[in-house]
């Protein structure tokens, strides 16, 4: 009968191996017990009916008896307890059973010997050497066990062989004797493998508890910090939409009555809030993209005339950083499903870092082509590079690949994570291909689908 396992986590790794072996011990010893008086009452039936003497059935009784006794104490099993000391103080007592049946398996080998009746002899042995055999299954998690068990079978049946004092019944009782090493080695060995599984499942079992604490803090963490994300991106965009529009009215009303001076220090109030704009919005759509809630309604577009147009409209920002943006447009139009907005947040972000990665005077290619099935918008700038470390973070949250307090690029680090996450989130992927001192390429992929 299999008891139940009591919660043993919070105790040393030694006290829940030593828990479980008598555990195992003690869900294994009815069994032992009960086959143990059926082998004794078919050892004394065929004893009995050779001999005939009143000594089996004195031996049987004892043999039931201490049985039962044995089967008493497995009902003291402290089941469910957490405390090692009830355990092993239950596994003395059951030491103490298992010795007082062995001394009496042992005592048949003195009881039932008969050199006149060689093949009954043989019997006996045979039977004396099964239950020792038997009890390495049954024992051998719990080693004092099993040893004050078969010790006392195997020495006295060595006994009894040997005051025979004949060259054959010496040699047998030699040959038990190494029969009875080879049985308490492979029980030892067997304790220790079981003792070590049980170390090993109680290892993974803290830490898979350890791990799971850690991502539950991990998960609350997450979410405080999208809370905040998402607190603090609103608190923020009002405000800043109304000193945006307040600078706007004043900078179109007052036009002609502001110093020159005053219309400087406006224009740069106009960037530095719309740059902080910016920054909030991709705040916002990164809490988003990060918490699975963003919404895309999409549809069918023109990829190639949405793309030149999302190029044209950025070829100032270009000019400004004295590079050109080149549109290579296909020979035909592809269309692809997207929600136009976030398609251009994405090709946006793609043309926004390659003119800052560029080289003046040098030109980024966009072009727009068709590969197995898929819309492919390429963006490949003729930068340093993207080096090596830096692929497995490229699209990590704000990441760049010079993240130093006086590095040469602007930009909060959020571009690739929210392209990522638009591009995934409309059905497609984001790629790029980089050689450091040549430039690198992006790729936008998109299941093509037909012309609406």
């Amino acid at each position: 009968m299999k008891t139940d396992t009591p919660d043993v986590s919070a105790l040393s790794l030694k006290a829940q191996v030593d828990i479980s072996c008598v555990q195992f011990l003690n869900d294994n010893s009815r069994s032992a017990i009960l086959t143990n008086v059926v082998l004794s009452i078919l050892m004394s039936v065929v004893i009995w009916l050779e001999v005939g003497t009143t000594s089996v059935a004195y031996w049987l009784a004892a043999n039931v008896i201490l049985s039962g006794l044995r089967l008493m104490i497995t009902r003291r099993f402290p089941e469910n307890s957490n405390n090692p000391q009830e355990y092993l103080k239950w596994a003395s007592l059951y030491t103490i059973g298992a010795a007082a049946g062995g001394l009496t398996w042992g005592s048949a080998a003195f009881i039932y010997a008969d050199p006149t009746l060689p093949m009954l002899d043989v019997f006996m042995v045979l039977c004396v050497l099964g239950i020792s055999t038997g009890a390495t299954i049954s024992l051998y998690a719990f080693y004092r066990a099993y040893v004050a068990f078969t010790m006392p079978i195997m020495l006295l049946l060595v006994a009894a062989l040997a005051m025979r004092a004949d060259i054959i019944n010496t040699t047998l009782a030699a040959m038990g004797l190494l029969f009875l090493i080879m049985l308490l080695i492979t029980a030892r060995k067997s304790n220790q493998m079981l003792r070590t599984s049980l170390e090993e499942r109680f290892r993974n079992e803290a830490l898979a508890h350890d791990l799971g604490h850690a991502r539950d803090e991990a998960e609350k963490a997450n979410l405080a910090k999208s809370e905040f994300l998402a607190a603090m991106s609103h608190e923020l965009r009002t405000p800043l939409t109304s000193s945006l529009g307040s600078l706007r009215l004043l900078s179109s009303l007052e036009a002609d009555n502001l110093s020159e001076q005053a219309q400087e220090l406006i224009e740069i109030s106009l960037r530095n809030n719309d740059k902080l704009l910016i920054l909030v919005n991709e705040l916002l759509d990164y809490e988003k993209v990060l918490s699975g809630t963003l919404v895309m309604d999409t549809d069918i577009h023109n990829i190639c005339s949405l793309s030149s147009r999302i190029v044209n409209d950025h070829q100032g920002y270009a000019q400004a950083k004295s590079i050109r943006f080149v549109f290579k447009e296909p020979p035909a139009p592809l269309y692809a499903e997207v929600q136009e907005h976030r398609f251009e947040q994405i090709l946006n972000n793609l043309l926004s870092n390659a003119a800052k990665f560029s080289d003046p005077g040098s030109e980024v290619e966009i072009t727009v082509h068709k590969a197995d099935g898929q819309v492919v918008v390429s963006v490949k700038d003729h930068g340093t590079g993207i080096p090596e470390y830096f692929r497995e973070q490229i699209y990590d949250q704000f990441t760049q690949v010079d993240a130093s307090s006086t590095r040469k690029y602007g930009g909060t680090g959020l571009g690739l994570a929210i392209s990522k996450g638009l591009a995934e989130g409309m059905g497609g992927t984001i790629d790029f291909e980089t050689e450091m001192g040549v430039g690198t390429t992006f790729y936008v992929k998109l299941s093509e689908v037909k012309s609406p």
